[in-house]
Order: C-alpha cells, then sequence, then structure tokens
C-alpha cells in the first residue's frame, strides 16, 4: 500500500488524526470502560479465544524456533498508555508510530504493517470503532498481499477485526472472521 494511501486511512490532510468528535468523546483522557455484564462475558470469551491463537502460534513455531522480537520501546509506551486507559493519548501515539515507521521503512515493512494493526487495534479500545475497522482491514489486505491468504498470522488481524464487529452488534460478521481465524491456524497446524 502506498504511504499516501495509507496516509488517507489515518489522518487528515493537517494531519489531524483525532477528529473533533472522538476528542469530544474521549474527553481529558477519560475512562472509557465499563459496559453491561453481557458484553464484559462477550469480551472474555473473545480473549479466551485470542488466547487459544497464541498457543497455537507458539505451537507452529515449535520449540527450537526463535523467540518472538521484543516490542520496540514504542509499543512499550503504547501498551502503557492503553494500561492507563489513556486512549487519546494512545491514539496520538499510535498514529505517530504508524507514520514514522512509514515514512522510515516503507509502506509495506512488517513494523509498519504491525503499527498499522496497532493502531486499529486502540481505534478499537478508544471506542472509534468506524475508524479501528478502516485501519484493522487495512493492516489485513496488506497482510494478505505480503504473507498470502492462507497464512497462519493473518489470524490476529482477523480477531481483532471479529471484535469490532461484534462491538458494533455485528454478530455474524464477527463469526465468520473468527472461524476464518480458526480455520488458518487449523490448516496450518503443529509443526
Amino acid at each position: 500500500m502506498p504511504a499516501e494511501v495509507m496516509n488517507s486511512h489515518v489522518g487528515d490532510e493537517n494531519g489531524d488524526f483525532l477528529s473533533s468528535t472522538l476528542r469530544r468523546k474521549l474527553g481529558s483522557e477519560r475512562n472509557m470502560t465499563g459496559g453491561s455484564p453481557r458484553m464484559v462475558a462477550a469480551t472474555q470469551r473473545e480473549l479466551r479465544f485470542a488466547g487459544c491463537a497464541l498457543l497455537v502460534m507458539a505451537a507452529l513455531l515449535g520449540p527450537g524456533a526463535a523467540s518472538p522480537p521484543s516490542p520496540s520501546p514504542a509499543d512499550r509506551v503504547l501498551e502503557r498508555l492503553r494500561q492507563q486507559e489513556r486512549y487519546a493519548a494512545a491514539m496520538d501515539h499510535a498514529v505517530a508510530t504508524l507514520r514514522l515507521r512509514a515514512a522510515r521503512s516503507g509502506a509495506m515493512d512488517p513494523a509498519t504493517l504491525d503499527a498499522l494493526e496497532q493502531a486499529g487495534r486502540t481505534a478499537c479500545e478508544a471506542g472509534e470503532y468506524a475508524t479501528a475497522e478502516s485501519l484493522l482491514q487495512a493492516a489485513l489486505d496488506a497482510y494478505r498481499g505480503t504473507l498470502g491468504s492462507d497464512d497462519p498470522r493473518l489470524s490476529t488481524p482477523l480477531i481483532a477485526l471479529g471484535r469490532v464487529a461484534r462491538i458494533k452488534g455485528q454478530r455474524e460478521l464477527a463469526w465468520k472472521l473468527y472461524e476464518d481465524a480458526r480455520r488458518l491456524l487449523e490448516r496450518a497446524g503443529p509443526q
């Protein structure tokens, strides 16, 4: 994906990612958590599914495989902001990291694609679901273009898109995305 196309997904002509609507929703770093017990239970099920996906990925790597790279300092800052529920700052940081990686390494570099996916996840956590869907779909499309359509690493953005669809009330789409991720992981099997 060319950098100018990616930038159209992540900001306006002034480079301001957070719309005035999103800024009003977020207020001044206000807590965005909460929800019905049903929503909490659904999120817990999703997390269990994601945990299973990670276990399958670990099995695919096998005992002799190299461990995944440790998170970069930028990734650690983003995770800390999310944990502190400072979603406006986290979104600003995610977009800045995305732009930096795209400028430094190119739009299709794995680090740039990871930053695109992280920006989508952060938008989801901030409650900006249309933005999250757009960013995560762009990441999934780019991953498919570089990894192929049968790579088990596609399961991560599929699960994230499934979460967005579930939150938006699109249960059938969420189930399809989760099933696609499961099939990819099962097809890869343990090595």
